[in-house]
């Protein structure tokens, strides 16, 4: 039993204040022992009062009695339990238990309170809980106060006494849940001991929120996983062992799958399965569904980042540079958050050019240059309607559409998907405007060096037909 030393050591001084009071006069004259009678007598009364106000606070705060309970019991019986708890090495609970036992007529009527809400709002048989002593049922419901911390838990009340003490729920409720155990035995992978080790009360919640809001056993299977993992706990560390073991999933990568997740994919398979297990299923989805691994599929003495930069390099523009200027750590969260929320490697580097834009510096440059030179965008164009990430961004998805760095496609999606003008669509200077007369409905300013090919190509073939009409009529003559 937990001493409360704090409410001893207050104990002790309060009792020790009332040993001096009470202790006996030392001078035989009769008129200074009566005086000193008297104030021993208004000193011990005093005393009294303030102990018990004391002693009657401390037992209100450390235990479920109330003031009209704590009235009905003597100042001198609270006295004494006191004194004895001191001697013996009691705290409050003790005090609380030796009050019980003495005066069960001041406890009855909150033992009757909570034997008619055990029976009207917990179903517990009525015959069943009379098994339980007045004593029994209020020292464990003390218990249960304390544990939730100074509050009253009557639900957890009902499970207590059913766990602890053998009581049985009525007749009806009874049937429910047997009814509801071979349900789930037959429906979901739950075994016997695991729905025994839940209570009855969950389970008839749990029964009655699916009758009321809709549902089936997968429901009800689910729920007990959330709220009970514990019970769970052996069979998942069984299906972890045997995945990793022998179906060779990587242990590291396995563990990013939470125990509800994996529980509730498990689950799935085997009603898939037919209601038995088929873990190279259950592998084959955690592969599938879950950014999960298997060992023989890793370059031997490859760690996880090593794993997730040959992803990326091989999945992204990203080069080795690049990959190794970002810390590790990023590129492991990245990893993780995917896993949990979903995405693949063009999330990771989505949001590698959002957190560090200064790695892709050089990158960015070069792209820049090569539109602006070789691909006729105008620069100012360029770097007003298309930031750095959408650049990298639009670089990356031209890429992942050839395979390959194309600028002369990623020119073209800057243009018609973000407006960005090219040299050749340039509005004139004012000092050229004289010398630089504007094609109507083209929007150039001068004859492009297209047009002039053109016309020398035109040239060329004419000139060469002229040639050979030449050569052939010279030969027919």
């Amino acid at each position: 039993m937990k001493i409360n030393t704090k409410f001893n050591k207050k104990l002790l001084a309060i009792l020790s204040l009332a040993a001096l009071a009470n202790v006996a006069p030392l001078a035989p004259n009769d008129g200074l022992a009566s005086n000193l009678a008297l104030v021993e007598a208004q000193a011990s009364s005093e005393t009294n009062a303030s102990d018990i106000e004391a002693i009657k606070q401390s037992m209100i705060d450390a235990t479920p009695i109330t003031e009209n309970q704590f009235a009905q019991i003597s100042e001198d019986a609270w006295l004494a339990y006191v004194e004895q708890g001191n001697n013996q090495g009691g705290d409050p609970s003790a005090v609380y238990d030796w009050a019980i036992e003495d005066y069960p007529e001041v406890f009855e009527p909150e033992a009757i309170n909570f034997r008619i809400a055990m029976v009207e709002n917990y179903n517990l048989d009525g015959e069943s809980l009379n098994t339980v002593s007045d004593r029994d049922l209020l020292w464990l419901e003390y218990q249960i106060w304390m544990a939730a911390g100074g509050q009253e838990d009557l639900s957890a009340l009902a499970d207590a006494l059913v766990e602890e003490h053998g009581v049985e729920y009525n007749q009806e409720d009874n049937e429910r849940v047997e009814a509801l155990k071979e349900t789930m035995l037959a429906s979901t992978p739950l075994t016997d001991d695991q729905f025994e080790a839940i209570p009855a009360t969950s389970w008839l919640e749990y029964s009655d929120r699916v009758n009321e809001g809709g549902g089936d056993p997968s429901t009800i299977y689910n729920w007990a996983v959330e709220d009970y993992p514990e019970v769970f706990e052996d069979t998942i560390a069984y299906i972890r062992g045997t995945l990793v073991s022998d179906y060779n999933l990587n242990e590291e990568s396995l563990n990013s799958v939470s125990d509800i997740d994996l529980l509730w994919l498990e689950y799935s398979v085997w009603v898939e399965a037919g209601n038995t297990e088929d873990f190279e299923t259950l592998a084959q989805r955690l592969i599938e569904e879950h950014d999960v691994i298997q060992d023989d599929e890793e370059t031997p003495g490859e760690t996880e980042l090593e794993r997730i930069r040959t992803v990326m390099i091989e999945s992204t523009p990203i080069t080795p540079d690049q990959f190794e200027a970002i810390p590790a750590t990023t590129w492991i969260s990245y990893t993780e958050q995917i896993n949990e929320e979903g995405g693949d490697p063009s999330t990771a580097y989505n949001w590698a050019l959002r957190d560090y834009p200064e790695v892709f510096e050089d990158t960015i440059a070069y792209i820049r240059g090569e539109l602006i030179n070789r691909y006729n965008l105008e620069e100012a164009s360029l770097n007003e309607r298309v930031s750095d990430q959408e650049l990298l961004w639009e670089e990356y998805t031209v890429w992942l559409q050839n395979g390959e760095e194309n600028l002369e496609a990623l020119s073209q999606v800057l243009v018609q998907e973000y407006g960005v003008r090219t040299t050749s669509t340039q509005v004139p200077d004012e000092d050229e405007e004289n010398t630089a007369p504007t094609l109507p409905n083209t929007g150039e300013t001068r004859t492009s060096y297209s047009t002039y090919i053109m016309i020398a190509i035109v040239g060329l073939v004419g000139a060469a037909l002229l040639l050979r009409d030449y050569f052939v009529n010279n030969k027919e003559a």
